[in-house]
């Protein structure tokens, strides 16, 4: 079973848009096809909240629009034909739980879950041209919400946002955001803690509420399953999942492996899950972290960051081979936590990004990777103010946290259901109080203190990071790779990177590549990306 999908919408003398048959069913959220003699509605919808049913959805939108569904607690991916004035409306939520990527084509729009399926059907038209924007964010890995990809054809509908496509002669365009970051911040009612234990208590009770309200959505038949590490987010959503369900009700999976304990120690693991009764299954993922093999015949040209080589395939077998299609997660759960001071960030996102990614590149050792001329295309003004400007209210980071492996999920027959993207809880965490002595980022640790109850004392080890050859074995051991890539690099060509400099960092066993391991990271990733480009004949 694949959740992707890909259709071809012939806009020439179109009188209906009916997608129904080609949409898989995904389990959750729900197909939906309703109609009336205006209106074709077709997509992906599913409510946790109380104030609308599925059925009154079309009926909702022709009233409001789309901008309640955007604002509330709703997952969906809707394409909405209005009959009479030939306009195509496609809609996502606010938490990017679909990736709906589209191209417009010469008498055709392209829509697809899947980018590298759309790349290949452009391909075959025209030649492909690289997004620089898209691109310089995929190196450094510093998302933001917009409707740019790594190939300028190519455009994924934003978060919260509705794309609307005049289909009379010659098609076009326009995206418009609905996130109101005014209203939901002027609706957030504040609440007074005495202490630290009593917001504990509140917040074990919403998260439970919260959980329960996506169990109860899944459809009888369809498998549940709940991912857990030894860190605090995913086993928080176990536990209260198993006072929801029940223990028995579902089973919790885990990825362990020698070279990263600070993220699933698995005796750690097996503590947590024996003293809550969950059941257990997991799978040793070390040799695919080991990254020693060949990986100019592993990397796949339809895999940008090659996230199938990665570790996380084993992972996503067992959940496909135990019948999991539902996998309850974590994600999003640090950035639940540490919102208090979200107000300016979702107010001046674009400086706050320009800021984070200031950050990045010295983390990345700056000097050492990229030139001159490629870090002023890094913190360009011109290329802060060229775009569109997409707020949201949940975290950015905990966005693309799932959505960067949401692809290979589809793959497996799978959807993530992550409880923490929840504006309630994001509402609830502003209120968190302060504890004297403590910074904004050190409350997690703190609040996860209040609920001994729930964790086992071996999770409140300190971690020690993971060992730095689990990140420098790639310079080490791709060596050949490596020389392939640069001696045809699209990055050089555009004055990013410097063949020679990074031949220089290979040379030297004293250089910032096998001392800092934020620098391996990013050498590693600008080769996949100038690989993918090469591979595929991406101009800029």
């Amino acid at each position: 079973m694949n959740n992707d999908f890909i259709t071809n919408l012939n806009t020439a003398g179109i009188d209906e848009v009916d997608f129904y048959d080609q949409l898989p069913d995904i389990g959750i959220p729900y197909k939906i096809n309703q109609e009336d003699d205006r209106y074709q509605l077709t997509g992906y919808f599913i409510s946790y909240e109380d104030w609308i049913n599925e059925n009154d959805l079309l009926i909702e939108i022709e009233t409001n629009g789309f901008r309640r569904i955007v604002n509330s607690n709703c997952e969906f991916l809707l394409f909405l034909f209005d009959k009479q004035r030939k306009i195509l409306s496609v809609c996502v939520d606010q938490f990017f739980s679909f990736a709906c990527y589209f191209s417009v084509l010469k008498g055709s729009i392209v829509f697809s879950s899947n980018f590298s399926k759309l790349k290949n059907e452009v391909k075959t038209e025209q030649k492909l041209i690289g997004d620089l924007d898209g691109l310089l964010t995929g190196i450094l890995w510093t998302w933001h919400m917009t409707e740019k990809t790594l190939i300028k054809q190519i455009k994924v509908v934003p978060a919260g946002s509705v794309v609307e496509f005049d289909l009379n002669v010659p098609p076009s365009y326009k995206i418009r955001t609905l996130v109101d970051v005014e209203a939901y911040l002027n609706s957030i009612g504040e609440i007074k803690y005495s202490s630290l234990k009593d917001f504990a208590s509140d917040w074990v009770k919403a998260v439970t509420e919260i959980v329960w309200r996506r169990w109860s959505k899944i459809p009888k038949g369809i498998g549940a399953g709940c991912d857990i590490s030894s860190g605090f987010d995913c086993t928080l959503i176990a536990y209260c999942l198993s006072k929801v369900a029940g223990s028995d009700a579902f089973t919790c999976y885990s990825r362990y492996s020698d070279l990263m304990k600070d993220e699933t120690n698995i005796e750690v693991v097996k503590i947590f899950a024996d003293k809550h009764g969950l059941r257990l299954k997991s799978v040793d993922a070390t040799k695919p972290q080991l990254r020693d093999t060949n990986f100019s015949e592993e990397w796949s040209t339809d895999d940008p960051y090659q996230i199938a080589t990665h570790e996380q395939q084993v992972y996503l077998n067992l959940l496909k081979d135990n019948g999991v299609r539902i996998g309850f997660t974590g994600e999003g759960g640090d950035e639940a936590y540490m919102l208090k001071g979200m107000d300016l960030f979702l107010r001046f996102n674009k400086q706050y990004n320009y800021f984070m990614e200031v950050d990045i590149l010295k983390k990345y050792g700056t000097k050492a990777l990229f030139t001159p001329r490629g870090i002023e295309m890094f913190l360009s003004w011109d290329r802060y103010n060229q775009r569109g400007t997409y707020p949201m209210i949940v975290s950015e980071s905990g966005v693309f946290g799932t959505s960067n492996s949401q692809e290979q999920y589809n793959a497996h027959g799978l959807r993530q259901m992550n409880p923490f993207l929840d504006t309630r809880l994001i509402a609830l965490g502003k209120n968190m109080p302060d504890v004297p002595g403590k910074k904004k980022w050190e409350l997690k640790l703190e609040l996860m203190k209040e609920l001994k109850d729930i964790f086992v004392k071996e999770m409140f080890i300190p971690k020690k990071g993971s060992p730095e050859h689990t990140f420098i074995n790639f310079a080490k051991n791709q060596r050949p790779l490596i020389n392939s890539v640069l001696g045809g690099s699209v990055l050089a060509e555009i004055g990013v990177i410097s063949p020679k400099q990074i031949a220089s960092l290979l040379d030297d066993p004293t250089s910032e590549l096998y001392k800092e391991p934020n620098v391996a990271i990013g050498l590693e990733t600008l080769i996949k990306l100038d690989w993918f480009f090469q591979k595929n004949d991406v101009g800029l």
